[in-house]
């Protein structure tokens, strides 16, 4: 794939998250890829949590730098600011605060690295991403965490790049199915416009009937649950869907039926691979109310913990998914060299 055929895939979105399945699976690498592929336009970047730190505080190898270009926007937290190799200009001191002092936004002005850490939490992480449009990035480009999957939600990004790699297991079935199981989630379909409205006037958890009108309605999730009669045709979950929500539904399984679940987005879907077979299990259908592309799957068959997996045979387990395509960044772009 050329740098030009690269850059396409990330045409129609502004707002991209890179959201790494486990720790090392190769996420810094798929971000300075994209960094490098639009080092000529005015992008931002920023970060869930710290990114960027010359060593791995688990592995204690060396972990690839995140490399910045000149005219770049980076929103960082303000102590970082001392492990920038670059020269900047700074343009916003922030009032969002972290461990690590207030987010900064700033300009670079000449190459070099950076260190980033951002907000934690997702209404902050929006709330910057508000200030970051001011300076009028070309695209934003947000350095994500699966274990904190929510900042990849339809209020802070538009598409998804999802990084798996042999990290996250020494078995490729494993993460096979982990990221199989991810991409089903962000191919969720949206639901109907007017199912869409009601339920987002509505603001609460809630069941619905076939004929699309609100029977119960409750910021309880658990109550709302345990209050369902039989026959009904959907439930709305506002919020997180967790394991102990599926062992709830599960727990009070014969009184609980239901075609559909909706949830806000598929960033909602917290759920571990036994959890998430269940899930499909208990309901027929899961609809979104916003829609989150997720643009590829960027593939890394090494770990760190000396060990990696046949690259052939992980491409081909991995091209079963449906509905993704597949990029080895290790050797698929051939224009890029970290």
């Amino acid at each position: 794939m050329n740098r030009q055929d690269y850059r396409n895939l990330f045409d129609n979105f502004h707002r991209i998250s890179i959201i790494g399945i486990s720790k090392n699976a190769g996420k810094t690498t798929v971000l300075n890829s994209i960094i490098y592929a639009f080092q000529n336009n005015k992008i931002a970047i920023t970060s869930i949590g710290l990114d960027g730190e010359k060593i791995d505080n688990i592995t204690h190898l060396p972990k690839p730098r995140i490399r910045v270009f000149p005219n770049m926007i980076l929103a960082t937290a303000e102590k970082c600011l001392e492990e920038c190799t670059f020269n900047y200009d700074l343009l916003e001191t922030t009032n969002i605060r972290t461990p690590l002092g207030k987010i900064v936004i700033i300009e670079a002005k000449s190459d070099g690295f950076a260190l980033l850490a951002g907000p934690s939490t997702k209404t902050q992480m929006a709330s910057l991403i508000t200030k970051i449009m001011k300076y009028d990035p070309f695209k934003i480009f947000i350095d994500g965490a699966l274990f904190r999957k929510s900042f990849a939600s339809s209020v802070v990004s538009d598409a998804v790049v999802l990084v798996s790699g042999a990290s996250f297991n020494k078995d490729m079935e494993v993460v096979v199915k982990h990221t199989n199981n991810l991409v089903d989630q962000l191919n969720f379909g949206m639901t109907n416009l007017q199912l869409k409205s009601l339920l987002e006037r509505t603001n609460n958890s809630c069941v619905i009937d076939q004929n699309s009108s609100v029977i119960s309605i409750s910021k309880d999730k658990y109550e709302l649950i345990n209050n369902m009669k039989l026959g009904c045709f959907a439930v709305y979950i506002d919020g997180a869907v967790t394991n102990k929500l599926i062992d709830y539904i599960i727990e009070k399984s014969t009184d609980v039926k239901f075609d559909k679940m909706i949830i806000n987005d598929a960033t909602a879907m917290l759920l571990d691979s036994k959890h998430y077979e269940y899930l499909k299990q208990i309901v027929k259908k899961v609809e979104v109310l916003n829609k989150i592309e997720n643009l590829f799957v960027a593939y890394n068959p090494f770990s760190p913990l000396n060990y990696k997996f046949e690259q052939t045979e992980f491409f081909k387990e991995l091209s079963k998914i449906p509905n993704v395509k597949l990029i080895n960044v290790l050797t698929d772009l051939e224009w890029y060299h970290e």
